[in-house]
């Protein structure tokens, strides 16, 4: 009796929520959404494109529960024989018992039967609260991620580390051994430029120094001067790249040395006229001046 009130609670919730979600447009969705974020544009953008995912979710979840909690009722008897057998094999398999018992073990029985169902039913419970977690979490990351990769998005980056990633990626082969010169950290080049090798000399006094977003801590750096012909030979890069952002390094003269990149980012930023606002330099190392 209490399964079959449980299908048909199912079944009429899923019809009605089935409803809802068909009868609510996507912009109604985010407007929903954005009347209760904040002013925060990102926090704006994760919400709105969470909730309209959130959406298309119930539009195709519910109606499935729908059917299945149509199909439980329709088999209601098998059903409800089936979920006894189950229940008495969960009791039977949970229940604990010893070969040859002693008087101590008889009395603790009791006891360890609840405690090992107490686990199962808190992991169960874990269980749900971690799959729900991850929904949740997935549903945020939609609007940025949707089908696409890690690699596709590039995620935790400025746009600026974006676009030196696409470039490399495009204008070096896979099995390239590069040695970069930069006033960044370039942890996500080795990691994304795989399996292409990246050399990345870090200065003594940035060794130990966290970067700060949009370059508000200025790591102190190596120029490409700075480092003598015998280290660069004892690496053997098949290209070197310079790329720098900070003001301190930054020189306009190098904005537009390397033809490749700009015409790279103009193509991708479709600005024919664009000037790089940071020096990206990337050469085969047998092309480098004297």
């Amino acid at each position: 009796m209490l399964l079959r009130t449980f299908c048909w609670l199912v079944f009429a919730a899923s019809l009605l929520l089935s409803g809802l979600a068909w009868m609510v447009s996507e912009p109604m969705a985010a407007d929903w959404a954005l009347a209760r974020t904040g002013p925060d544009p990102y926090a704006r953008f994760e919400a709105s494109g969470a909730a309209i995912a959130g959406l298309w979710v119930a539009r195709c979840l519910a109606p499935s529960l729908t059917v299945a909690a149509f199909l439980l009722l329709a088999n209601i008897g098998r059903v409800e024989r089936f979920a006894n057998r189950a229940a008495r094999g969960l009791r039977s398999a949970t229940r604990v018992h010893s070969a040859v018992p002693s008087q101590a073990e008889i009395a603790r029985r009791p006891l360890a039967t609840w405690a090992l169902r107490s686990l199962l039913l808190v992991w169960m419970l874990l269980a749900v609260f971690h799959t729900t977690a991850a929904a949740r979490k997935r549903l945020l990351d939609w609007p940025v991620f949707r089908l696409r990769t890690g690699e596709q998005i590039l995620p935790g980056m400025s746009p600026s580390n974006r676009e030196v990633i696409r470039y490399l990626q495009h204008a070096t082969p896979e099995d390239a051994r590069i040695l970069a010169v930069s006033d960044q950290k370039l942890f996500f080049l080795s990691y994304y430029l795989l399996p292409r090798t990246v050399f990345s000399p870090t200065h003594p006094e940035s060794e130990f120094t966290i970067p700060q977003p949009n370059l508000q801590r200025q790591l102190t750096a190596y120029r490409l001067d700075d480092l003598n012909e015998d280290y660069i030979q004892s690496i053997n890069p098949d290209y070197i790249l310079e790329y720098f952002e900070g003001d301190a390094y930054v020189e306009s003269e190098r904005l537009l040395e390397d033809e490749d990149w700009v015409a790279f980012l103009r193509a991708k930023r479709g600005d024919p006229g664009l000037t790089p606002e940071y020096v990206v330099v990337l050469r085969p190392y047998r092309e480098r001046g004297p």
